[in-house]
């Protein structure tokens, strides 16, 4: 039991790792659109 919790406090730890390596990766995905778009029109 007391393994279980352990190992579920690890994979939380690793959802959010993932889930901040997934926003950087948002955000500069956008910006380089961005970024892409304003050359473009330019």
């Amino acid at each position: 039991m007391i393994l279980g919790i352990i190992f579920f406090h690890e994979i939380i730890d690793l959802f959010k790792i993932l889930d901040d390596v997934a926003c950087q990766l948002f955000v500069s995905v956008v910006a380089t659109e961005s970024l892409y778009h304003v050359v473009i029109l330019y």
